[in-house]
């Protein structure tokens, strides 16, 4: 909001007669440019932010009057807070990935821990018909999900094997 500001601020003082037409190459920009550029990405955010501070202190000691209103130190200041929690999202993001690296990494290795602790338990109860066995296996943790196209064909085997 502050680099746009600004930028704002700059291009009113040219349209005043304030500044010259070319004070605007001091940042970066066209002396024909008179709109605020995209600011939508933080990549333009920070590369416009990083030309305006640099292109106020270049004007400033070539003899320019400073804006005022926002004064650079302050457009500076929330520039300076931004790239802190730009850096701060970053390494959260990095840390995210890596985690979920590191999970699906061990997915594999639990997938099969189930399927073996699942075949242990079922193997235990094998003797049982396949309801008992589906019930005392239900009892040690066992979830027994349907697929909609499995529902009519369980439930005429439940009821032979009944």
């Amino acid at each position: 909001m502050y680099v746009s500001h600004f930028i704002q601020v700059m291009n009113l003082a040219v349209l005043r007669g304030e500044f010259p037409v070319n004070v605007r190459k001091f940042y970066g920009f066209k002396p024909s440019q008179s709109n605020v550029p995209p600011l939508n990405t933080e990549a333009e955010l920070v590369e416009i932010g990083k030309g305006l501070i640099k292109g106020e202190k270049e004007r400033t000691m070539s003899g320019g009057s400073p804006i005022l209103s926002p004064k650079i130190s302050l457009v500076n200041m929330h520039y300076d807070k931004f790239l802190e929690a730009s850096n701060q999202h970053q390494k959260l993001k990095d840390n995210s990935a890596k985690a979920n690296l590191k999970v699906a990494s061990l997915r594999t290795k639990a997938d099969e821990i189930i399927l073996e602790i699942w075949n242990e338990v079922e193997a235990h109860f094998e003797e049982l018909n396949l309801a008992e066995r589906r019930e005392q296996s239900m009892q040690y943790g066992l979830v027994y999900v349907y697929r909609k196209s499995e529902k009519e064909s369980i439930k005429r085997f439940m009821q032979m094997s009944a």
